[in-house]
């Protein structure tokens, strides 16, 4: 239980300066829609800790206090079928960021069999096209993005 609430305080302290953070990179944010959830036969197949849009493009964002090389990888595997849960976005142009308030380090454990981590899973998550947005991150607000100001998101 108190994983689940730590989880939702961060999810809310990035939710108010998402859409500040996405404007510094020309995405006027329109509405933010935290916790979307995909539900089938009543049961959440599928959650998206915050989902913002801007005319026909939504931002899609993964909320972790730890971010894992393993966290990019299962995140880009979830972004990838967001509009198979979400047909109302056909068409749209999706982007996707991982938002966090510290990276796993070369020393993290790891479950029994999974890869160690690399220590750089923020630039993992640049690499693969998503924003990377750390929060705490400093003045002004609380989150900053930390891709480099030419970054070109991908879209998924």
């Amino acid at each position: 239980n108190f994983n689940r609430k730590w989880g939702e305080f961060m999810e809310n302290l990035v939710e108010g300066d998402f859409p500040a953070v996405l404007r510094e990179r020309g995405i006027d944010v329109q509405g933010v829609t935290p916790r979307m959830k995909h539900i089938v036969d009543r049961q959440t197949k599928a959650e998206y800790d915050l989902v913002a849009r801007d005319g026909d493009t939504v931002v899609v964002a993964e909320v972790k206090t730890t971010l894992g090389d393993a966290d990019v990888a299962k995140f880009l595997e979830k972004l990838a079928r967001f509009k198979e849960h979400f047909p109302e976005f056909q068409g749209w142009r999706v982007l996707g960021a991982v938002a966090f308030l510290a990276v796993a380090d070369k020393e993290s454990p790891v479950a029994e069999g999974a890869p160690p981590e690399s220590g750089e899973a923020d630039k993992l998550a640049q690499r693969s096209g998503l924003f990377a947005i750390r929060s705490p991150g400093g003045a002004p607000g609380l989150a900053v993005v930390e891709n480099p100001p030419d970054f070109e998101p991908g879209e998924f």
